[in-house]
This record gives structure tokens, C-alpha cells and sequence, in this order.
């Protein structure tokens, strides 16, 4: 057992899957999509590669990310989608233990349940992970692994100690004012991952460039606008994990103050800025709100309703408006929740006087808030993601899809809600049978994703869907259906799709789909597929874009091979790009056992920077507080085609390529 996966840990190394480049927030990025618009605007670069698509990495892919221009230029990819949002539909470290929950029920030994639910104890990541970060941070002179330490030390560390002098603040605090840009806003942006609350006038400081933020910098010079921009992102990130509406309230405070400056700031700052307020979900107050912007939802939402239809501020802008107004009246009030939905019509009826990316951000905002119930304003809502179905930008048809899907997925507190989630099905499913062929694949993941609502809400999944995908599926053959096929499939727990979904593994060329079918393998726990996926793991050399999702597949099966020495293999190997790979695994998989072989790789001054960077990433990871990744938040339901430098910038530089 154990040798098997010293084989799959060289086949990860030798794939490239786990080459680190020498480049800003620790060398490891989640990568960025192909075919998106990579915005060039002002703020230094340091130089990181663009990175490859995900899972598009293989002879089916672009060679890299557009740099600009019309979105829909370039096949505007489902994976895109799937690349942003995947986290929570897949919640792997909850799943994984699923896994191990019904391995131990199957009769498997104790050491692969320790491997697959071990998590690293508070006593643990306080007496020792902690200490040894901040002294790597305090020592190290390579920016990777400052960044890397940086975002582990956010993920990882206390956010309220009992004993104030064990705060981290000090500790991340010292880094901003790095000469390196990379790492001041690592630095900024690991104080909002950590989330505590005593760094939040810091962060706003930093914000706004105030006098206090400059003296600590240094000389008196300004904050730059990527720190700013990262600030605001952090601010978000503390907001969302306060318990406390004071907490919540100063945060909107710092982050309205450049939205409502006389003068407008850079778009990168206010998009950073609308992107963390939708995070801040200040209470609700009693009656009509007459308060200042930031003391309650419903004076933040008032404030943000006339920016989305004031044509003055930019596209982008009000893009970023439309996917926060949407985030905050969720569980709002039904009269505020209908004004916003009311906005996000007014602005879709203007049709091809809408800008792209405007429309993409509202239909994807509708589709959060539309459910599947026979309520006058739902069935309306409804209609109206319809009628977007025949816009002539064709990424806001694709979004409008997933949008259907979501809104035929919510049950809803009124009656009939069967016929409203019928509806929904029939149109994705008439659009996935006789629809136009880019449009097809987007029809499979909207489907998928109405049915993993219908289920995680209690209902079951439609027999129908499954049967129409699974039709659908065995009569293709082109990678970007046989991946969003099975990813639908995958979505809908349809077990019996199971024979199929082999099939098409070994069927499937040497493309991203091969990674697509066997991840779907792995949510459908297909443990008799095992053997196949171990197969391509091995066989996966030169693949990283299958072996990943492959790997991720047998985790989620609870493989029993996965058995073994794996502390044995990360000691004995002489390769240092085995290392890496088997760090990253050891950190995705969660083992607590590799606590101690990292953390002495991390400290080993002989060994590779990368080798050292990845070994605190996957520390950091093996520690995180939270069930899903801290960049969750951002990156769930954003219009990730309205991009900033500071967002998505294609370089390794946004926030959303931070791993």
C-alpha cells in the first residue's frame, strides 16, 4: 500500500503539477481561467507567470489567458465557473471525513480513518505551528516563503487569544512595511484571513491612507493602491467572521469612506470595496432605516441601490454592485429584498443599453435571490431570467443558466413550488437537448447544480435530469461536455451513473476531461472505481490537469490505498520535488501525522525555497480554522469576468489567484 503511493507521490512531482515559480503570496496560486479578460491597470507586477487554466493545462486548452478586450472573444468556459465556485459544492474536508465515516463502516482499519479525519489540535497549532511561523516570518528573506507564512499564519492562527500578548497583529503587522510590494499586501490581507478584531482600524487606515498608516510606513509615504486594495479585501474577510455588529459596523464605516468621497477613487479600490461589503452583513434594523450608510443593512443597501443605476460610475463598478446588493438581502426583510430585486430588473429591462458586464452581475444576483414558488414576485423573477436567456452577450447567457438552476433550486416559503422547479427544469433541459452547442455544457452544471439544492434542502433529486444527463453525456465526446457532463452528474448523487462515468474514464482522451470524470467519480463515492483512478494517477506523468482531480477522487472515495507509511515516504525520499508534492498532499488530505515532517521541512535552510514555500502552504492548510478555504467568501458567486488587477489580474497578483 504504502509503495503505491510513494509511486503516485513521484508520478505528482514528475508531472510539474506542484513546480512552484518564484513569485508572489508563497509561488502557489489557485490558477487563472482561459478565455476571461485580464485587466492591465496601474500597480506594480512582480513578474509572476500567468498561470493555466483550470484544468485547461492539457491539448484542449488555451496556452493562456486573454489580456483584454470582449469576453466573449474566447470560449468563455463552464470551468471558469466551476474553478470559482467549486469549493463549496465540493466541501472537501467535510467530505473527506464522510469518507471516513463510511470506510470505518465498511471495516477499514483505524490508521486510514486517523489519515482521512485527523485534524491538528488548538494546542498543537497554538504551541508550536504558531511559534515556528512567526519565527520564519521574523527570519526568512525570501518573499515566497514571507507570503507563504504570511497567509498561514492568517488561516491558521488564533483571531481572539484569551492572552493578548499571544496575538499575531504584532506579527503580520511588521510586514507592511516591506519594501516588497507582494508582501506588504500579503501582509494586509493575512490580518483580515485572521480575523482579528484588533486590526481592524489598522486595516482601515490602511484604507484610506490616513496619517497613522503612513507614519508606519515609513517617511511619510502614502499607502500604495494595491495595499489599499487588499486592505479592503481583508476588512471583508473580518467582517464575516464577527460575531459582533459593532465590529461590523466599523469595518462598513472604513469601507463606504471612498465610496463616498467627493472625488472617485480608482476602480480597483471601489470594486475591492464593494466586494468586501457584500460580506458585511450588519443587523437588520427595526422599521424604516434613517441611519448613517454603515450602521445597518438596510442603509447600506439604500446606499448602494442608486450607484448600480447611476451611469456616471463605470461598468465594472456597478457590476461589483449588483453581485453585492444580491449577497446582502438574502435573508433580508421581503420589503428590502424586493427593492433590490426591483433595481436588478429595472437595470436588465434596459436590454442592449446595458452594459455586459452589468448584465452578467444581475442575472447572476437574481439567481441567488429567485426561488421556485408560485409568489407573484418569484414568478417574475423567473420570467425574467428567461428573457436574459436571449441577450446577445453570450457569457450573461451562460451565468443566466446557473442563475435558473439556482432559482429553480430554492424551494421557497410559498406554495406550489414543484410547478416553478419544473419550469426551471424544462427550460435548462430543452436547452441542454436542442440548444445552441457552447450552450449546452453550461445547461448540464445548471441542471446539476438545481438538483444538489433540491438535495442539500432535503428534496430528491429529479429521476428525469438524472436520465437526461446521463443520455446526454453518452452521446458525447468532446471534452468540454464530458467534463460538464460528469460534474453535473457528480452534482446530482446519481449513483447510477456510476458505469458510465468508467466508461468514460477510460474511454477519455488525454484531455481535462479525464480529471472532470474522475472528480465526479469521487462525489458519487464510487469506490469500486478505485483501481481505475489509481491507474490514472500513476499513469497521469505530464498531466497535472488530470492527476489532480483524480487524486482529490480517491480522498473522496476513502481510498483504502491510501494506507500507509506516507510520514515513511516524506522522510526516505532524496527528491525535493517529491517533497513538494507530497506536502500538498499531506495538507489537502489533512493529516495531522505530517504536522511534524513539514514543519521541519518548512525550517530546512538546505532544502529548495519552493520545496519550503509549499511545506508552509501545506501547514497552513493542514491548520485552517474553517471548513471551507478563507478565499471562499470572495470568491463564491462573484462576476469573475468584472475584473480588477487586484481581483483577478492573471499575473498570481489577485486576490482570487492566492491559493
Amino acid at each position: 500500500m504504502g509503495s503505491f503511493f510513494r509511486r503516485a507521490l513521484l508520478t505528482l512531482s514528475a508531472a510539474g503539477l506542484l513546480a512552484l515559480p518564484a513569485a508572489a503570496h508563497g509561488g502557489a496560486y489557485a490558477p487563472v481561467g482561459w478565455g476571461l479578460p485580464i485587466p492591465s491597470g496601474p500597480g506594480p507586477s512582480t513578474g509572476a507567470p500567468t498561470m493555466p487554466g483550470p484544468m485547461s493545462g492539457g491539448p484542449s486548452g488555451a496556452s493562456g489567458p486573454s489580456t483584454g478586450g470582449d469576453p466573449s472573444g474566447g470560449l468563455v468556459s463552464w470551468r471558469d465557473w466551476w474553478h470559482f465556485n467549486q469549493d463549496a459544492f465540493l466541501d472537501l474536508r467535510r467530505s473527506i471525513q464522510q469518507a471516513a465515516v463510511r470506510t470505518q463502516n465498511d471495516g477499514a482499519s483505524g490508521t486510514l480513518r486517523a489519515l482521512l479525519g485527523a485534524r491538528l489540535s488548538a494546542e498543537t497549532v497554538r504551541g508550536k505551528l504558531t511559534p515556528a511561523l512567526v519565527a520564519i516570518l521574523a527570519e526568512e528573506r525570501s518573499n515566497v516563503i514571507s507570503t507563504a507564512a504570511l497567509i498561514a499564519l492568517g488561516r491558521s492562527g488564533d483571531s481572539a487569544p484569551e492572552d493578548p500578548q499571544l496575538s499575531l497583529v504584532p506579527a503580520l503587522r511588521t510586514r507592511l512595511s516591506d519594501s516588497a510590494q507582494e508582501v506588504a499586501e500579503s501582509a494586509a490581507l493575512s490580518l483580515g484571513i485572521l480575523g482579528d478584531e484588533s486590526a481592524l482600524d489598522l486595516l482601515g487606515g490602511l484604507l484610506t491612507d490616513d496619517a497613522d498608516a503612513r507614519t508606519l510606513l515609513g517617511g511619510g509615504r502614502s499607502v500604495s493602491s494595491r495595499t489599499r486594495a487588499f486592505a479592503a479585501y481583508a476588512l471583508g474577510l473580518a467582517a464575516d467572521q464577527s460575531r459582533n455588529n459593532r465590529t461590523r459596523q466599523r469595518a462598513a464605516r472604513w469601507l463606504l469612506a471612498p465610496l463616498e468621497a467627493q472625488k472617485e477613487p480608482q476602480q480597483d479600490l471601489q470594486v475591492a470595496c464593494l466586494v468586501a461589503l457584500s460580506l458585511d452583513r450588519l443587523d437588520f434594523e427595526r422599521g424604516d432605516a434613517q441611519s448613517a450608510n454603515w450602521v445597518s443593512r438596510q442603509s447600506l443597501v439604500h446606499f448602494l441601490l442608486p450607484y448600480l443605476s447611476d451611469a456616471r460610475h463605470r461598468a465594472i463598478v456597478r457590476a461589483h454592485v449588483a453581485n453585492a446588493l444580491g449577497l446582502l438581502v438574502l435573508d433580508a426583510p421581503g420589503t428590502l429584498r424586493t427593492e433590490v430585486e426591483q433595481g436588478l430588473q429595472t437595470e436588465l429591462r434596459r436590454g442592449r443599453q446595458l452594459e455586459n458586464e452589468v448584465a452578467q452581475s444581475c442575472v447572476q444576483a437574481l439567481g441567488l435571490l429567485a426561488d421556485a414558488d408560485a409568489d407573484p414576485v418569484d414568478v417574475e423573477l423567473r420570467v425574467q431570467l428567461q428573457r436574459a436567456l436571449a441577450d446577445t452577450d453570450q457569457p450573461t447567457r451562460f451565468l443566466t443558466l446557473v442563475a435558473l438552476g439556482e432559482a429553480g433550486g430554492h424551494t421557497g416559503s410559498g406554495e406550489r413550488s414543484e410547478e416553478g422547479r419544473n419550469e426551471c427544469r424544462n427550460v435548462l433541459i430543452n436547452e441542454l437537448v436542442r440548444g445552441r452547442s457552447r450552450m449546452r455544457p453550461w445547461a448540464a452544471i445548471a441542471l446539476g447544480v438545481q438538483e444538489f439544492r433540491v438535495r442539500t434542502q432535503g428534496g430528491e433529486p429529479s429521476a428525469l435530469v438524472r436520465s437526461e444527463l446521463r443520455d446526454w453525456l453518452r452521446s458525447e465526446g468532446s471534452p468540454e461536455e464530458v467534463g460538464a457532463g460528469s460534474i453535473a452528474l457528480g452534482l446530482c448523487r446519481d449513483e447510477l451513473a456510476i458505469p458510465l462515468l468508467r466508461e468514460k474514464l477510460s474511454n477519455s482522451s488525454a484531455t481535462d476531461s479525464q480529471g472532470y470524470v474522475a472528480l465526479a467519480l469521487g462525489m458519487l463515492g464510487a469506490r469500486a472505481a478505485a483501481p481505475e483512478l489509481r491507474a490514472l494517477v500513476l499513469g497521469s506523468r505530464y498531466r497535472p490537469w488530470v492527476l489532480e482531480p483524480a487524486a482529490t477522487a480517491l480522498a473522496l472515495i476513502g481510498d483504502t490505498e491510501l494506507e500507509g507509511p506516507l510520514l515513511e515516504a516524506l522522510r526516505s525520499t532524496q527528491s525535493q520535488s517529491t517533497q513538494s508534492a507530497l506536502a500538498r498532499a499531506l495538507g489537502q488530505i489533512g493529516d495531522a501525522r505530517a504536522f511534524e515532517p513539514l514543519l521541519a521541512l518548512a525550517r530546512d535552510h538546505g532544502s529548495p525555497t519552493a520545496t519550503r514555500s509549499f511545506a508552509v502552504i501545506a501547514l497552513g492548510m493542514l491548520a485552517e480554522r474553517h471548513d471551507l478555504p478563507w478565499h471562499v467568501p470572495l470568491s463564491r458567486d462573484r462576476n469573475y469576468l468584472a475584473v480588477t488587477p487586484t481581483l483577478l489580474g492573471g499575473d498570481g497578483q489577485g486576490v482570487l489567484e492566492i491559493f
